[in-house]
C-alpha cells in the first residue's frame, strides 16, 4: 500500500479509535470503521454527497440517543472521531490536508480528554507531527531546511509562551469531567458483596490508586491494609454497606501519624481508599462525605483525577461505638444460625469476648479450607461455612462475620486493598485491583475495633508475600492451547523497571501539569514575592512593565531588516547622490551601474565592484 496523505490519516484514525476502545461506545467505533471503509469503496462524489450528510446527522441522533446530553466528553470525543473518519472521503486538494491536520489535531486533544497521561500526550504530540511533517514533504517543501537549529528556534518560543500562560492564568478544573453515568459507581472492591455470585475470581494488574510519601523503610509496604468500605448489614445472602446516619465530624489522631497522598485512577471513584487504621483526608480537590465508621465517600460521582492528602495513625483502633453500630453489628437474620452455632459452642461456656474469638479462629482452622481463586459457586454462606472447602478472601471474611454474630460479637467486613509495589523512582506506592482483599473487624470494649484477617489464618502467604507473588506461586503456568506456559518465561527485570519509570514520569506529569490548579498557583507566586507585598500589587506591576516591553518587542520585529549587502549597497547609492546621479525606480542595478560609469568614468572601478557585490548576494547559497 502506497503511503499518502489518505492512507496516513486512514493509519491515525485507526490508531486513535483502538486506544479509544472502552472509553465510548463500541457502536461509535463500528461507525467509524465502517465509514472509514466507505472512503475507499464508494467512488463516484454525487454518491458521496448524498451519503456524507446522512452519515453526519444520524450520528448526531444516535449520540443524543445514547448520551441522553452531548455535555458529556464521550460524546465530544465520539463526535470528532465520526467527523475525522468523514473527512477521509475528500483529502484531493491541498486545503483539504490541512483541514485534515486540524481535525487530527483537535482528535488528539479529545484523545488526551479521556485519557489524560503523559505517554497520550507524547504519543500524540508525535502523531502530530508525523503528519506535518509528511504534509510538507508531499508540497515538494525542502526538508533539508528543517535543521534542529530552525526547529528549536520555531519550538522554544512557543514551548516557553505555553509554559508562561499554563502558569500565569487561573485554573478551575476541578469537577471538569464530572459524569452522571452510573457505571462508574463500580469500583475495584464493590460496596455490596453477595455470597451466591462469588465464584472464579480474574484480578487485573491494571493500577487502582497510587500513594506517594510513604516511607519505605518504616513500612512494610507489602503488609499494609488500604481501608475502602465497611459492610455492615447482611441479608439474603447479600453483606451491604450500612453507614447511613452515621455521618461524624473527623477525630484527632493519636501520634506517630504518617502523611501522604493518594491519587485514584480514573472510574475507581466511589469509596476513597486510606491506610488501614485512624486516618483524617486533610485537603482534597473534590468534596467529599466521612463517616465515624472510617470510610470516605466522594459527594459526586467523577471521572476527573481524585487527589487528596491524608494523615493516618498506622494500626490505631477506633474506640468508637453508637448503639446503631451495635445492632448492625450483631444484626443475623438465618434459618442455619442454631444449628452453627451448636457446632461451634459445642456445649462450652465462654468466661469474655477473647476466648469467644479464639473459639471462631479455632473453628476456621478445624474445617481445613483452601485458598483458590477459583473456587465452586455455593448455594448460601451457611452452606460454605459447614460444607466447603475452597474460597478466597470474600469467603472467608464473610463467614468469619457470620460466626463472629453467632457468638455475640459485634463484626464488620472490611473492603480494600492489602499489599502493593513500591516504585523506588518516584518513592510511591502501586495499588492494582488485583491487591483487592475483604478482612472483619471484632469489636472489644477494652481495645476498640481489631482487625482480624481470616485470610492470613488459612494461606498466609497471601499476606506476606503479596498478591501479585502469591497467585504466580499459587498458579505459575498459563495455559496455551493444551500447553501449560510457566509466567516466569513472560517476565523480564528490565521491562518491570521501564513499566516504573513511565509510571513515576505519568504521576509527575499528572500531579505538576493536569493537576496543576489556582491554589497551587498562588502557592509558587508567592513563593517567588517577598511577604511584604500582596499577589494584586504584584500582578499590577507586571502587568504595567510587560506591556511597554510586549510594545517594543513587536515594534522591532515589524521594522524590516537589512542584511548587511543590502547595508553596504545603500551606502553607494548614498554617495552617487551626492555626486548628483540618483537611481529611478525602473532602472536595474546593472543600468544604474552603466550610466554612473558613463558619467563618472573616473569612479569606474568603485562602481562596478559595488554593484557585482550586490548583485552576487542574491547567488550566494
Amino acid at each position: 500500500m502506497k503511503l499518502n496523505v489518505k492512507n496516513l490519516s486512514y493509519i491515525l484514525v485507526l490508531i486513535n479509535s483502538l486506544i479509544l476502545f472502552g472509553e465510548i461506545p463500541v457502536s461509535v467505533l463500528v461507525i467509524t470503521w465502517t465509514t472509514t471503509a466507505l472512503s475507499f469503496l464508494l467512488g463516484p462524489q454525487t454518491l458521496r454527497a448524498v451519503i456524507k450528510p446522512v452519515i453526519l446527522f444520524g450520528s448526531l441522533f444516535f449520540l443524543k440517543y445514547h448520551f441522553k446530553t452531548y455535555l458529556v466528553p464521550e460524546a465530544g470525543v465520539s463526535f470528532v472521531l465520526i467527523l475525522a473518519s468523514l473527512k477521509l472521503w475528500e483529502l484531493e486538494k491541498e486545503s483539504d490536508h490541512f483541514n485534515m491536520f486540524l481535525i487530527l489535531a483537535l482528535l488528539e486533544s479529545c484523545l488526551f480528554l479521556l485519557k489524560p497521561s503523559f505517554m497520550i500526550f507524547f504519543l500524540g504530540m508525535l502523531k502530530i507531527v508525523i503528519f506535518f511533517y509528511y504534509i510538507l514533504k508531499i508540497r515538494n517543501y525542502d526538508l533539508s531546511l528543517l535543521n534542529v537549529k530552525r526547529l528549536l528556534i520555531l519550538v522554544t518560543p512557543s514551548i516557553l509562551f505555553s509554559l508562561l500562560l499554563f502558569y500565569t492564568f487561573p485554573r478551575f478544573t476541578s469537577g471538569f469531567m464530572n459524569t452522571t453515568n452510573p457505571q462508574l459507581l463500580f469500583s475495584g472492591v464493590d460496596s455490596q458483596l453477595n455470597f451466591k455470585k462469588l465464584g472464579p475470581l480474574n484480578l487485573s494488574s491494571k493500577v487502582v490508586f497510587r500513594v506517594i510519601g510513604l516511607n519505605a523503610k518504616e513500612f512494610p509496604i507489602p503488609l499494609l491494609y488500604w481501608r475502602e468500605n465497611i459492610l455492615w448489614d447482611y441479608y439474603k445472602e447479600e453483606w451491604k454497606t450500612g453507614y447511613l446516619n452515621l455521618r461524624s465530624e473527623q477525630l484527632p489522631l493519636p501520634k506517630p501519624v504518617s502523611s501522604y497522598r493518594v491519587q485514584l485512577e480514573k472510574d475507581y471513584n466511589e469509596f476513597l481508599p486510606i491506610l488501614d487504621g485512624m486516618s483524617n483526608i486533610t485537603k482534597s480537590n473534590l468534596e467529599f462525605n466521612f463517616f465515624s465508621e472510617g470510610s470516605f465517600r466522594l459527594k459526586n460521582i467523577t471521572k476527573s483525577t481524585v487527589s487528596y492528602e491524608v494523615n493516618s495513625s498506622y494500626e490505631s483502633n477506633w474506640k468508637i461505638i453508637s448503639p446503631i453500630m451495635m445492632r448492625k453489628g450483631l444484626r443475623l437474620k438465618s434459618d442455619m444460625k442454631d444449628k452453627i452455632e451448636e457446632l461451634l459452642v459445642n456445649g462450652r461456656t465462654f468466661k469474655d469476648d477473647q476466648e469467644k474469638f479464639q473459639a471462631i479462629v479455632d473453628f476456621f482452622k478445624d474445617r481445613d479450607f483452601e485458598y483458590t481463586l477459583n473456587p465452586p459457586t455455593y448455594n448460601s454462606l451457611e452452606d460454605f461455612i459447614l460444607y466447603g472447602k475452597s474460597g478466597y478472601c470474600s469467603h472467608f471474611a464473610a463467614a468469619f462475620a457470620y460466626l463472629s454474630r453467632v457468638m455475640d460479637l459485634p463484626v464488620r467486613i472490611v473492603s480494600g486493598y492489602q499489599g502493593g509495589e513500591y516504585n523506588p523512582f518516584d518513592s510511591s506506592v502501586l495499588v492494582r485491583e488485583l491487591d483487592a482483599h475483604s478482612w472483619v473487624e471484632v469489636y472489644f470494649k477494652d481495645r476498640g475495633w481489631v482487625r482480624y484477617d481470616p485470610t492470613a489464618t488459612i494461606a498466609p502467604g497471601r499476606i506476606q508475600l503479596g498478591a501479585n507473588v502469591f497467585n504466580e506461586k499459587l498458579e505459575p503456568y498459563l495455559n496455551f492451547y493444551y500447553y501449560k506456559l510457566p509466567k516466569s518465561l513472560l517476565k523480564f527485570r528490565f521491562v518491570d523497571q521501564a513499566s516504573l519509570w513511565l509510571d513515576s514520569l505519568n504521576t509527575s506529569f499528572s500531579y505538576n501539569i493536569l493537576n496543576f490548579d489556582k491554589e497551587r498557583q498562588q502557592q509558587l507566586i508567592s513563593n517567588l514575592l517577598p511577604k511584604n507585598i500582596s499577589l494584586g500589587i504584584a500582578f499590577a506591576f507586571c502587568l504595567g512593565v510587560s506591556l511597554p516591553v510586549l510594545w517594543l518587542f513587536f515594534f522591532l520585529a515589524s521594522r524590516t531588516r537589512v542584511n548587511k549587502d543590502e547595508k553596504r549597497y545603500n551606502r553607494f547609492l548614498k554617495k552617487m547622490k551626492s555626486m548628483g546621479l540618483q537611481k529611478e525606480n525602473s532602472e536595474t542595478a546593472s543600468i544604474f551601474s552603466r550610466r554612473c560609469m558613463l558619467t563618472l568614468p573616473e569612479h569606474s572601478e568603485y562602481i562596478q565592484n559595488e554593484t557585482s557585490s550586490y548583485i552576487n548576494s542574491f547567488y550566494r547559497s
